[in-house]
């Protein structure tokens, strides 16, 4: 009987990895026989199997050659043999070509969120990170890790976390540290009023626009009082409760229905207040403001300031 195969190949695979190409056994003449398809010239390290070795043509077989983890590169001819019932030998003949499998890019994984949230006046701890690479393994111990969080001053920081592996490949990821004022829900922009105890009240030409402090937590910053600006008084707030720790300041409007620099006027400004959580939060002051003005003639004055955001 006289036979042929085809699709005996050559091949390119590497290292710790295996290929299948489909093989066929053709009827060409003669009385039909049985064919038993093996291969010859295996290297140490590189195995081939078949799903099905023995049949009458036409039939179809799957060939998977795969080579060893451990394999040195290189290139081999193989054969494909097939042998009828009758002695009929059919040889074909496939390059084999193993080459180095291709270098992985290593991972970095961090622990935590890449975007993290700190209170501020909080100490910076970083939560960690795992590194690994499929060829070199545990690569932890090789990240390097830039960059720095002030956790003392508000704002966003950016740290970044780089590891190369043996053959040079290098993956950085970055993470983003918020550092925050717990406070900064209430900044924006205010519609204020002042009232006089004793006299009248005054709504302010133009708001105010108040902010979390940027360096204490839990404290706000009012870049104006009574009609006067040009400076930022601190106020702590501990939880609906405000408190005005005897605050110097220069300026004073001595017409609190008008907006404009102060006078340069020394005084002390000292009091306490409330919080009201709302749509629209409300801050309310209650202080004293002592002064001295430019002659001076001393002053004492009770007042209420009402900060409404707008």
């Amino acid at each position: 009987m006289d036979f042929k195969i085809t699709g005996a190949k050559s091949v390119v695979l590497s290292r710790g990895s295996l290929i299948t190409l489909p093989l066929k056994v053709f009827y060409l003449g003669g009385e039909k026989e049985d064919v038993v398809i093996s291969a010859a010239y295996l290297p140490a390290g590189i195995t081939v199997d078949f799903d099905k070795t023995t049949d009458q043509p036409d039939f179809e077989t799957t060939l998977t050659i795969r080579v060893a983890l451990n394999y040195i590169p290189d290139t081999s001819i193989i054969q494909i043999i097939g042998i009828s019932a009758s002695g009929k030998k059919v040889v074909r003949e496939m390059k084999v070509e193993v080459t180095d499998p291709p270098n992985h890019f290593p991972i970095i994984t961090l622990n935590g969120p890449a975007l993290y949230d700190l209170t501020l006046n909080n100490a910076w701890v970083d939560p960690g990170f795992i590194a690994s690479d499929v060829e070199d393994g545990d690569l932890t111990a090789q990240v390097n890790v830039s960059g720095t969080v002030n956790y003392n001053y508000a704002g966003l920081y950016t740290l970044t976390y780089e590891v190369v592996d043996s053959k040079g490949y290098k993956t950085t990821v970055l993470r983003n540290v918020r550092v925050l004022n717990s406070l900064q829900y209430l900044a924006g922009n205010y519609f204020c009023t002042t009232t006089i105890i004793g006299g009248g009240t005054y709504p302010w030409i133009s708001g105010s626009t108040i902010s979390a402090s940027p360096t204490k937590n839990n404290f706000l910053l009012l870049p104006r009082m009574t009609e006067c600006y040009g400076f930022a008084i601190e106020v702590e707030v501990n939880g609906t409760l405000l408190n005005l720790p005897g605050q110097y300041q220069y300026g004073y409007n001595t017409s609190p229905g008008n907006s404009g620099i102060c006078e340069n006027i020394i005084h002390a400004i000292s009091g306490t207040g409330t919080l009201a959580i709302s749509a629209h939060p409300v801050i309310t002051l209650d202080y004293t403001d002592q002064y001295k003005d430019s002659l001076g003639f001393a002053s004492s004055f009770y007042k209420t300031d009402v900060f409404v955001r707008q």
